[in-house]
């Protein structure tokens, strides 16, 4: 098995394997007594890899072209439900821990996503 610096920092990489190939990576780490990761790491080396396939570009339709709405528009909406959903988590944590001045700047936050709103309805 290769050695890295003791330093060196892990890192998680999450990938998805066949489980007959998992069953099998976690068989070997059980005959070497080593963990199924120390098995994982020693197979593998960017020299032995499999080459990749070319990739194959995701074809998903527009919004615009789903919904017959205007491109520009449903950004700004998107970032509106964006913004409205970092408010919500900071009311939450506002709440939890009692601090009254922080629910009064997102109240004030709020109210004027709601105005903006309204002049989007209106035109």
């Amino acid at each position: 098995m290769p050695k890295y610096p003791a330093r060196e920092p892990l890192v998680l990489l999450p990938c998805r394997l066949p489980a007959s190939l998992v069953a099998r990576f976690a068989e070997r780490a059980r005959e070497q007594g080593v963990t199924l990761s120390d098995v994982l790491r020693a197979h593998l080396t960017v020299d032995e890899a499999k080459p990749l396939g070319k990739a194959v570009p995701r074809k998903r339709a527009g919004l615009a072209k789903v919904s017959g709405a205007d491109p520009k528009l449903l950004r700004q909406l998107v970032g509106m439900g964006n913004n409205l959903n970092q408010i919500a988590k900071l009311a939450n944590i506002a709440s939890k821990t009692a601090q009254p001045m922080a629910m009064v700047e997102l109240l004030i936050t709020l109210k004027g996503i709601e105005k903006s709103l309204e002049k989007l309805s209106e035109s």
